[in-house]
């Protein structure tokens, strides 16, 4: 039997919706007539879906897999992150169409691969010795290289001259402690100004030192006030952000 490929229009129903596309099928030549061909169905098929997915704001497959492999990860281990069955993630890469839950995750990990810190400290225990491995492998060097954290190897490199003297209260400056007295100080005090955080610092960490012979946050307030307005915004706001992330 003659056949011939021809280009066509045709209409699926996807989800309760009807998707008009143009596709491709095999006709017999002699009668004109359409004759099966499954490798031409299965194209249309995902031709449809291609059409679904774009018009709907959804992730594909080929981006799915795309962003398993950005941490190297097996089907079953990026699946563990999510909390899915690795069937979950192997038919999504085979052209299953993603839940609008599930794709809205995919899309959010996508967009800020930061995420993925967080679903691995929730998940970690569901994955594999090699996820593990291949998964901090590809976020170790990475998380240190982001701009937070430059910021915060400089700063507290600042302060390196005068930890465990009498100046930081025998003990080393501690960053987190100093940013989380800062934010609460914020928090509390109506319209705080510069200069009255900055004394509000100073006397609790004093009162606290004369006390306890050592202090809150092993700041070295008399030799470094000159890097306080760089601390104090810069914390201000990195702190106040991830407070009110984690209120919502």
């Amino acid at each position: 039997m003659s056949t011939e490929i021809r280009a066509i229009q045709e209409v699926y129903t996807i989800r309760g919706e009807q998707v008009t596309v143009v596709t491709k099928a095999r006709f017999d030549y002699a009668t004109g007539k359409q004759v099966f061909d499954q490798e031409l169905d299965n194209e249309a098929i995902h031709t449809a879906f291609d059409a679904y997915q774009s018009k709907h704001m959804m992730i594909t497959p080929s981006r799915i897999k795309a962003l398993r492999q950005r941490w190297d990860l097996s089907q079953h281990d990026f699946a563990a992150l999510f909390g899915w069955s690795a069937m979950t993630i192997a038919t999504y890469e085979t052209g299953a169409l993603a839940s609008e839950t599930n794709s809205e995750r995919l899309l959010a990990l996508e967009a800020t691969p930061e995420l993925a810190q967080s679903l691995y400290e929730s998940s970690k225990d569901m994955l594999t010795e090699r996820g593990k491995q291949a998964f901090r492998g590809r976020t170790g060097d990475a998380a240190e290289r982001t701009p937070q954290k430059w910021i915060e190897k400089g700063i507290n490199q600042q302060f390196e001259v005068t930890n465990y003297s009498e100046y930081s209260g025998f003990s080393a400056f501690d960053l987190k402690k100093f940013a989380n007295m800062a934010l609460y100080f914020v928090e509390q005090v109506p319209q705080v100004t510069k200069t009255k955080l900055n004394k509000l610092l100073f006397y609790t960490d004093f009162k606290f030192f004369a006390q306890n012979t050592v202090s809150i946050t092993y700041h070295t307030h008399v030799y470094l006030m000159g890097l306080y307005p760089m601390i104090i915004v810069y914390y201000m706001v990195q702190l106040k952000m991830q407070s009110s992330l984690q209120k919502k």
